[in-house]
Order: structure tokens, then C-alpha cells, then sequence
């Protein structure tokens, strides 16, 4: 009997978001590309705010502006208008 491999239609993704200061903006966004790169002490760290809502979280969508543009376009926003 012949064995076949699976591949999954899509890429694996992890599903994140980010927010503006005041919360008028909202954008999802892919974080895989950040768990690939982070170490297990990031990751921990992420944990330990219980995911986001604090600068370890921001780190991630930062690092993720080079993969998504609606995140850069965010990011730049807030860094243009004083808030991070």
C-alpha cells in the first residue's frame, strides 16, 4: 500500500492583532514570522503578559512590519504621532 503525504492548503498561521493607543484601528495580522525567529526566552516572556497588551506584545507586531503592510501602516502611525 502506498503512503501519501498530506499538505495542508494554507500555511501555517498564527493569528494575532494590533491596536492603536486609543483602539480606533485594528489590524490582523500573520505572527509566525516572529515565532520562527524568537527565542524560547521571547516566548516565555509573551507568555507571561498572557499573550499581548504590553511591550513584548508590540515587539511582535514591530518585528512584523516587514511582512505586513497593513501592520506597517499602523506602526508608523503610531510612532509618527508620539504614541507606542
Amino acid at each position: 500500500m502506498e503512503t501519501r503525504e498530506l499538505w495542508s492548503a494554507t500555511p501555517p498561521v498564527i493569528k494575532a492583532t494590533v491596536h492603536d493607543d486609543e483602539w480606533r484601528y485594528d489590524v490582523k495580522f500573520d505572527a509566525l514570522p516572529w515565532f520562527q525567529q524568537a527565542s524560547d526566552e521571547d516566548i516565555l516572556n509573551l507568555a507571561k503578559v498572557d499573550w499581548g497588551g504590553d511591550y513584548e506584545a508590540d515587539g511582535v507586531a514591530e518585528f512584523c512590519e516587514d511582512t505586513d503592510a497593513n501592520v506597517k501602516r499602523l506602526c508608523r502611525g503610531r510612532n509618527r504621532n508620539g504614541a507606542g
